[in-house]
């Protein structure tokens, strides 16, 4: 069956509508009916992990103002691989000529330096934001028990390697 230009731009509408229908915080996944993809919005916390390594991007702008940091190389102990998310907060930005090389923003630093909150949680699904929930966390409360934000500024952070 061949189907023409039209035909098959009505069908991808179709599903595009489908799947943003399905895209509703806290209802159940169903796979997609082409692809088999889970569509699920997940909640995407963030957590301790995230917060450390915006405060180690935040001393390195410290020492090199609007400078990229590569953040390939650093075993993570302790922060987690999760800090592009960070982008979805509009706390980081991506370096777009070097892949792994991440630099804080405004908010980002703004957040370090305890003077916002930011929503303590994203709706998120296929590489993005869906949009965030109203609780707001400050950085303290985000670092937890694991870490200390005075000590972290310092620059007494844990030793990566």
């Amino acid at each position: 069956m061949s189907y023409t230009p039209r035909q098959r731009l009505e069908v991808i509408a179709d599903l595009r509508a489908e799947v943003a229908r399905r895209l509703q915080p806290h209802r159940p996944g169903k796979p997609c009916r082409i692809c088999d993809q889970r569509i699920h919005l997940q909640l995407r916390k963030l957590h301790s992990g995230m917060a450390y390594a915006a405060v180690r991007l935040y001393l390195h702008d410290q020492e090199q103002p609007g400078e990229f940091m590569d953040y390939r190389d650093h075993k993570a102990r302790g922060e987690s691989r999760n800090h592009p998310y960070l982008r979805y907060w509009r706390m980081i930005e991506r370096d777009p000529e070097r892949r792994g090389w991440w630099r804080i923003r405004r908010r980002g630093r703004l957040w370090v330096e305890e003077r916002i909150s930011v929503p303590r949680a994203m709706w998120y699904y296929n590489r993005e934001c869906y949009g965030f929930v109203e609780e707001r966390i400050d950085i303290r409360e985000a670092l937890g028990d694991k870490f200390n934000l005075d000590e972290l500024l310092a620059g007494r952070l844990r030793p990566l390697k």
